[in-house]
């Protein structure tokens, strides 16, 4: 990009949509820019109501398929023998075997669980030490009733031009920039009922309270959860100057949400962070040294809406047999 556009203003303009991939200067290779920024020139896509439904679908053609879904049942151990799962525990006692087994979670969690000897230290090294993409601070508000307008697209504000590719730092200027969304209710009206706030911050800034849980953080931390939320509110308060008076209610996560509530490394929003300059070593293959075991999730491949059900094919045909799954799509 930089060598097409010379204004360096322009060319973080064009980078504006950095919050949706979690692009890095020096790092983040351009078909991951290119991939993301196509998707939305195409026409983006939103839910109307909230994305629950989402899972629900999912469910249920698990369901109707003859599978079964069980929540509540944290997996705390893979039991391996010869490079194969022998089944997995989970933390309530319960032993499941089947003929394959597939992880969403970071790989950097699933070696945690997997018995010993079960990867090759040099892959478990590679793995762990690839660093993770940015995580947010996040503002949820619920709004007064025909106080703020609904807005039909995503809106960001960005004033740190020279930072866009640098969302990985965290001072006393933050935050930085901003990505905000009005989510679309049923008959949606000319007013919005919700705000969304996301702004991009590394883990650095909570890793002094790494090691508190979710209900029992300390002071400190909730004293400076309130801090950050002033500081998005000023920010957004630019474009929108009545936005403290709009706000019935208001709720807030860091990266240590993200991390505790996702299960995922870091806060990390997209997972691992891709680098051009070895975008082989920052791969990671559905396929693993355990012959019953597959990877899937946006670790392996590509985030979002995008990448993780194009990953998913990949995982489930590594299975079932190549291009068995896409001929099926096709055909529907």
């Amino acid at each position: 990009m930089q060598s097409i556009y010379r204004i360096q203003k322009l060319r973080d303009m064009l980078g504006y949509m950095n919050p949706m991939y979690g692009g890095m200067a020096g790092h983040s290779p351009a078909y991951i820019h290119a991939v993301i920024n196509v998707l939305y020139i195409s026409g983006s896509s939103h839910f109307v109501g909230d994305s629950q439904q989402m899972a629900d679908a999912l469910k249920d053609v698990i369901v109707e398929s003859g599978g079964q879904v069980l929540t509540d049942k944290e997996v705390v151990r893979v039991a391996t023998e010869n490079k194969q799962v022998l089944f997995v525990e989970t933390k309530d006692g319960c032993l499941y075997k089947a003929d394959y087994y597939v992880s969403d979670i970071h790989p950097y969690h699933l070696f945690k669980i997997c018995d010993s000897g079960s990867f090759p230290k040099s892959y478990r090294d590679r793995i762990e030490g690839l660093p993770s993409t940015f995580s947010s601070f996040s503002l949820y508000i619920i709004l007064k009733k025909d106080t703020f307008p609904y807005i039909n697209h995503t809106c960001y504000i960005q004033d740190d031009y020279g930072m866009v590719w640098d969302y990985n730092s965290y001072s006393s200027d933050w935050p930085r920039g901003l990505m905000y969304v009005t989510p679309e209710d049923e008959n949606q009206g000319a007013y919005a009922s919700r705000l969304i706030i996301n702004c991009p911050m590394p883990f650095s800034a909570v890793d002094k309270w790494k090691d508190s849980v979710m209900g029992k953080r300390p002071k400190e931390y909730i004293e400076w959860k309130d801090e950050m939320k002033d500081r998005i509110l000023d920010k957004i308060s630019v474009c929108h100057p009545q936005i403290r008076s709009c706000i019935s209610d208001i709720y807030t996560s860091s990266p240590l949400t993200i991390r505790d509530y996702y299960n995922t490394r870091d806060g990390s929003l997209y997972g691992i962070r891709k680098d051009s300059n070895d975008i082989m070593a920052s791969q990671v293959t559905v396929a693993t040294k355990v012959k019953n075991l597959f990877l899937t999730g946006q670790n392996v491949n590509l985030h979002g809406i995008c990448g993780v059900p194009l990953t998913a094919i990949m995982t489930s045909e590594a299975i079932v047999g190549h291009n068995v799954v896409l001929e099926k799509i096709n055909k529907a």
